[in-house]
């Protein structure tokens, strides 16, 4: 196995491609019951999976030569263009560093952000009361099986409920009069985010776009992660209720996300909250709380199996490499450097001859 340029390439592009296969996949109808939200995260992991390995096999390698594309490509990135032929340094490091730096402002201004928003929970009023806290205490030992340190805090910073922070969770709901039975739905939500790691996965997909902040294609994935995740968690709370629960927690998903509508301008960053805001995905919600789920029809999922798994193993398979061979001009310009001849520079031994490979090298006459 060996890495190159080529190999990460293909990497992007498999990788991009299962990112939209899922897309449209989750487009079809009621998809939680065809597919299952477990399935669907799945394919979002091999996605990951792909572009986490960009490696190349040469055992098992085919190449799919490119005389259009990945030549003209290649001329501008090691500055055989003239577009490019002044540059101090070869365009692909030039390329390769701006992205870096973006990389890195990226990453410090969200974690700067993430940092800020946390803090601002924690140093805001906290209205919640001792029974409230309790029942974050209780509610959290039945979803985890353990006593685990979370804390509540009841703020008017935000609108609607969520939870923050990787290493020290806390659990944030508005500052309003809940039920009982109202904050026990809440509180089993959020639990249950914890107890999936949903703030790791989301983490992961927000470094995964800073990283490729470069690729449309990734920006897809983190509008659809935040919608998978909810959908999942709905479904981990409703195996716990009955079938009249089951509208109430609709009804509060749904009142929850009339007051996300009018949410401040401070944009919540890496957290796993209570409601959306896209009326399609809200709809989707409520179709999947309360419909009867079904375990995934099998031949669906077998077939989208096949396909997925198809385009991540010829993605290894095929490589996509520039071919010269088939250039009737290879933009190399020849011009008088001095008066040597080049009897002067080739020995009267040796002669230039093509390989197999399509390279020039010396060999020695017999």
């Amino acid at each position: 196995m060996q890495l190159s340029f080529y190999s990460c390439l293909m990497a992007m592009i498999a990788s991009s491609t299962m990112i939209v296969v899922i897309y449209f996949l989750k487009k079809t109808k009621y998809f939680a019951n065809t597919f299952g939200v477990w399935f669907m995260a799945l394919l979002y992991i091999l996605s990951f999976f792909r572009l986490l390995v960009p490696v190349e096999i040469p055992s098992v390698q085919i190449v799919l030569g490119d005389s259009v594309v990945l030549p003209s490509v290649m001329d501008l990135l090691e500055n055989r263009s003239e577009l490019t032929a002044g540059l101090p340094c070869k365009a692909m490091y030039i390329l390769g560093s701006i992205s870096v730096v973006v990389t890195i402002v990226l990453l410090l201004t969200f974690f700067i952000r993430q940092l800020r928003f946390v803090l601002a929970i924690l140093h805001t009023e906290n209205h919640a009361t001792e029974n409230e806290q309790r029942m974050l205490s209780s509610i959290s030992r039945r979803v985890f099986s353990r006593r685990t340190m979370m804390k509540l805090v009841k703020s008017d910073f935000v609108s609607v409920p969520m939870v923050v922070g990787v290493l020290r969770s806390v659990v944030v709901v508005p500052n309003k009069e809940y039920s009982f039975d109202e904050l026990e739905l809440i509180l089993y939500h959020e639990c249950t985010h914890l107890k999936n790691h949903d703030l790791w996965l989301k983490l992961l997909v927000h470094i995964y776009c800073c990283v490729f902040w470069f690729n449309p294609i990734v920006y897809l994935l983190k509008s659809d992660i935040d919608f998978i995740l909810e959908v999942k968690c709905d479904n981990a709370v409703c195996r716990r209720l009955s079938e009249e629960r089951k509208l109430d927690y609709a009804k509060l998903v749904n009142d929850s996300a009339r007051g996300y509508q009018n949410r401040r301008d401070n944009a919540y960053l890496m957290t796993a909250g209570f409601a959306s805001t896209n009326t399609s995905r809200h709809i989707c919600r409520m179709n999947s709380m309360l419909k009867p789920f079904s375990t995934g029809l099998k031949l669906p999922t077998m077939v989208v199996s096949l396909i997925m798994a198809a385009i991540c193993v010829l993605s290894y398979v095929f490589i996509w490499q520039p071919d010269y061979s088939n250039s009737d001009e290879l933009n190399v310009t020849s011009s008088i450097v001095s008066d040597i001849s080049y009897s002067e520079l080739i020995p009267d031994d040796r002669y230039i001859e093509q390989v197999e490979n399509s390279d020039y090298v010396f060999s020695r006459k017999q």
